[in-house]
């Protein structure tokens, strides 16, 4: 009797020992299991926040850019009005076949000028003035009509920031003279602006 008790006795410690090294290795499965589902939310976390960082990173450096450009927009309009200044091109033609031209800026202004029909220089002499806009376009006559007048310079830096604002460009079209133009009546009158950017006023 003894005997078959002491069987029994190993055999239901084996037994034990196999369900525990079995509950053992299941544990171990499942710790392995929770680690690499906790290294890969990590990894996935990581990748995120490097994904947010990057593109905070973008932003920053293509407003960096936008604003190089605005600058850089801004500073050669200085200097094509400087020049322009620095030229003193005339605008007081006083032949018996002078036209004379009203300009009528945004803000009010007016300026009046005479040049020779031969002549193509009205742009230069109207932007070299402090109160014409940096940005604008130039209508004449009845009906309005636009007139293309600018300098291929001016032309670059405004097609320029019509693109940096979605807007469509035009081909740049050579100004005629007022002989060529004939029909301006001698009267320039509206100036319509574009806004004006900061920060660089």
């Amino acid at each position: 009797m003894l005997g078959h008790l002491a069987h029994f006795g190993i055999y239901i410690n084996r037994r034990v020992l196999r369900e525990n090294r079995a509950l053992m290795e299941q544990q171990e499965r499942e710790y392995r299991e929770s680690e690499e589902r906790d290294r890969a939310l990590l990894a996935e976390r990581r990748r995120q926040q490097e994904e947010k960082e990057k593109e905070i990173r973008k932003r920053k450096q293509e407003e960096k850019e936008r604003l190089a450009k605005v600058v850089e927009r801004m500073q050669a309009l200085r200097n094509l009005r400087e020049e322009f200044v620095v030229r003193q091109i005339p605008d007081d033609y006083d032949g018996e076949d002078s036209i004379r031209v009203l300009v009528r800026y945004p803000s009010g202004s007016t300026s009046k000028h005479r040049f020779s029909p031969k002549e193509n220089s009205l742009f230069e002499v109207v932007f070299a003035k402090s109160c014409c806009p940096w940005f604008f376009e130039a209508y004449y006559g009845f009906p309005r009509e636009k007139l293309n007048f600018c300098s291929l310079r001016y032309h670059e830096l405004f097609s320029d920031y019509r693109l940096s604002q979605n807007q469509e460009s035009e081909p740049w079209v050579m100004p005629k003279t007022f002989e060529e133009l004939a029909n301006i009546f001698s009267v320039l009158k509206n100036c319509k602006s574009f806004p004006q950017q900061s920060p660089c006023y």
